[in-house]
Formats: C-alpha cells, structure tokens, sequence
C-alpha cells in the first residue's frame, strides 16, 4: 500500500501551522476601505413606472422612471409592452444616474370600442427585469353602439276584411314587441294604400286606411302587410270590395263616391272657409263624387267665376251618371266640345241657348242648365216659393230658378231668397248648388220663401 502520498501532507500541515504566527506578523495591515478583490459592477432595475397611466383616445407620450442601481453600466436601458409590440431603447451615453433612468414614447391612438391596456417592463442590456411592470390605458376612439332592439309584429288583424262597392275605413292593429322602438311603422297595401302606425303601447299599435268605392264591374282584393323600417313582414290581411250593383237606368242611386279627397289636396282651397272641409265640404263632395274636378293638378279655384263649359261639363256629368252609373268623358279640342254635344243630344240645352261658352255664366244660366241635368220628377218640392225679391216674370229662365228653389237646390244670398240672377257664380258656389243636385240628403227643406 502507498502511503508516501498521506505522510506528506501531514508534513505540510506541521510545517503551516509552525510558521503561520511569523508570517502574518511580516504582513502589512489590511486599509478596511480597499477590498482585497475588484467589486462586480452589475446593473440591476428595482422598479418601473409611468406618467401618466392613462391617455386619451388619441394616445400621447408616456414616460418612464427606471429605478435601479449601476444603471451607467449598463450599454442600454429600455422599456416594451409585454406584447413585444411597442419598445423604446436608450444608450449608455443617454444614461446619466446610477440609480434612475427617465424614458419616453409615445402610444398610437385606440381606435377600437374597447379600453386598451399596456403592461410596461424594463429592459437591461435587452435582458427583461425581474419586476412589477407599469400599467398604461389609452381610452376608446368609438363609442360602444347601443344593443339594437329588435321589432317585431306577432299579430296584424283587421276590423273589417270586407267592404260594400262604396268603400269604407279599415282599421289595421297590430301586436308585437318593441314596437314604439321602430324607426318607421307602417301599412302598406296593394294599390298604393299606405298609412303610419299610430303607437298606443311598445306593444300595439292601429292604423286606418280609407279605401274609396270600387268603380269597375269586379270585386276587388287588396292585400296589406305591416312594415316595420322599411321592410314588410310576412304577416297580412286581405280586404275586398264588392263589386257595385249594375246602375239601375234614371236613378238617383246611382250617385256613388268615387274619389277620396284629402285636407288639403288642392293648395288653394282654404278648409277654413264655408266650403272647406272644416265647412260645408261642399268641395270635397263633388270631388268625391266626381261632379268637379280641379282647375289643375294641385288647384280648384274655389273663387273664380264659373264659364258656361264649365256649368255644361258638370251638367253632362250628373245626367250621365243617373242615366247609366258612369261619367266618362274623352275629351277633345276644345276640351268642353264632348260636354256641349252630350247635353245637346241630351236636352239640357238647346241648340241656339249660347253663342261663346267660354264667358262667365250669369246665376240664371247655370240655374236653366243644372235644372235640365235631372228629370223634373227628381226635383221633388219640399219648400214654398210665393215670390223672390229679384226673381220676377221678366227673369231669363224664371221657371228653372223657382223650380230648383222649391227643391231646396237654391236658397238664396239672404233670408228673403235674393238669388242675384244676372251675377257671376263662383266655383264653390257651383259646388254647393251641383251637389244638391245630385245628393237628395243635402236638399234644403221646409222654408218658405
């Protein structure tokens, strides 16, 4: 066994611990402040933080404070987004403090509905430190949309799913959710029918639609459906009309509305005044009942004077439609000449009665044409004439006049029945007398005159 290697290092330590007193007392002292081996320089980050920690929409700048120790030492110092999206570096020249370090970027605007939300650390040389990073928020650009409230329609009935020939209103209901949240709510039908809901509750809601008489020789459906923003749903309701009776020849039940007027569809007419709407509607009526029709597309010149083609036209119309239910005309050149050669075949004038029938009628006039629109037997007497201040044996066409007074066509200007024969008519006024004529309802009765 080799034991030489063992006795040596015996020897060795006897001969350390011989001579260790002798040595240490030939050294020098040690100076406590200079180590006996060169410090590491190692710099670290204790801490990071932000100013501000929140940023407007449009993002901004943003700075740092590093805190730390031997921060000089380091050849970078920097700052990233935990997403390694956003970063900023530092060199070793930009560092002046050994224990704080400032830095500044700046964020990009938020362009999302969202708050956005950065978590900062800092960076030594690039390595990551091991610290509590520093939280940054950038508010939305957009503003979050409301949630969108859907509206619905669960059940749409009618009041009425039939109509005779002469029309009438249906009233449309409609159930469902939401419905006051709609933009638009409506009733469309085949044909051009339309009207706004009117919304009692987010619940239901009534719309009226007033269909007119149907003229042809069919009965007639329409379909209506709601519609709710501009989208008809699926739901519907069909309405028909009768088909109107075949005129009976020579009778005053053929006089039917046929046309729907509208408050104000003629932009001249006043609905204020005696023959507007808020009046006798003595406008509306002939309109509806196709007696009149306007003087343009938007305008019946309630106020100007009636010409013989007029009192001809609207003459020609009542005795056609009691004779046959219709009062279709084709007009030509002049537009009155279809008018003129009808009520001369027809015997409401005569050959003769009028040179110009482009002049303003006189009272007395249009009272001799209106009167020969009807059989006289429809004219039945219902007031008593005993005289009229200005209506004498002397007057053009005295027995038209009295004969449409004791109809109670013709009441007069006053009272005692002044009838101004030899004045020009208005157009409202014609309105007034023509639909006496041919609506026994609106006759006057029991005065004495």
């Amino acid at each position: 066994m080799n034991i030489k290697k063992p006795l040596f290092v015996i020897v060795l330590l006897v001969l350390i611990f011989a001579f260790a007193p002798l040595s240490a007392a030939a050294l020098p002292p040690l100076d406590p402040l200079i180590p006996p081996f060169p410090l590491l320089h190692i710099p670290l980050a204790s801490g990071i933080s932000a100013d501000p920690t929140s940023l407007p929409k449009g993002g901004g700048t943003v700075t740092f404070t590093i805190t730390g120790i031997n921060l000089t030492e380091a050849e970078s110092i920097g700052v990233m987004d935990a997403d390694a999206t956003i970063s900023i570096t530092d060199s070793s020249a930009q560092v002046t403090s050994d224990t704080e370090h400032q830095i500044s970027m700046t964020l990009p605007a938020n362009v999302s509905f969202m708050v956005k939300t950065y978590t900062f650390y800092p960076y030594i040389d690039g390595v990551k430190q091991n610290v509590t990073g520093a939280e940054v928020t950038v508010a939305p650009s957009l503003i979050v949309p409301p949630l969108l409230t859907l509206t619905t329609v669960s059940e749409f009935t009618a009041n009425k799913t039939s109509l005779p020939a002469s029309g009438g209103a249906v009233k449309f209901t409609l159930t469902g959710t939401n419905l006051d949240e709609a933009t638009t709510l409506e009733v469309k039908g085949t044909g051009g029918f339309s009207a706004d809901v009117d919304v009692d509750s987010a619940t239901s809601g009534t719309a009226t639609i007033n269909i007119p008489a149907n003229t042809s020789t069919a009965q007639k459906t329409y379909v209506f459906n709601p519609v709710v923003n501009g989208t008809a749903q699926t739901l519907s309701v069909t309405v028909t009309i009768a088909a109107p009776a075949a005129p009976s020849e020579g009778s005053m039940a053929n006089f039917l509305q046929k046309n729907t007027y509208a408050r104000g569809m003629f932009t001249d007419v006043d609905e204020s005044k005696w023959y507007g709407f808020d009046g006798q509607k003595v406008i509306a009526t002939v309109y509806e009942y196709g007696l009149m029709k306007g003087s343009g597309a938007t305008t019946f010149n309630p106020l100007g004077n009636v010409t013989l083609a007029e009192a001809v036209a609207m003459a020609a119309r009542v005795h056609k439609i009691y004779l046959t239910g219709d009062d279709t005309f084709i007009q030509g050149s002049p537009w009155y000449q279809v008018y003129i050669d009808y009520a001369l075949a027809n015997g409401i004038i005569q050959g003769g009665d009028f040179s110009d029938y482009t002049k303003v009628a006189t009272r007395a006039q249009m009272a001799y044409i209106f009167a020969n629109s009807l059989p006289i037997t429809e004219l039945t007497p219902q007031n008593t004439v005993n005289s009229l201040p200005d209506v004498g044996s002397g007057t053009p066409y005295q027995a038209a006049i009295i004969a449409l007074y004791k109809a109670g066509v013709l009441s007069g200007s006053d009272a005692a029945g002044t009838f101004k024969p030899f004045d020009p008519i208005s157009r409202a006024e014609a309105a007034a007398i023509i639909s006496r004529i041919a609506i026994e309802s609106l006759r006057l009765a029991g005065r004495t005159y």
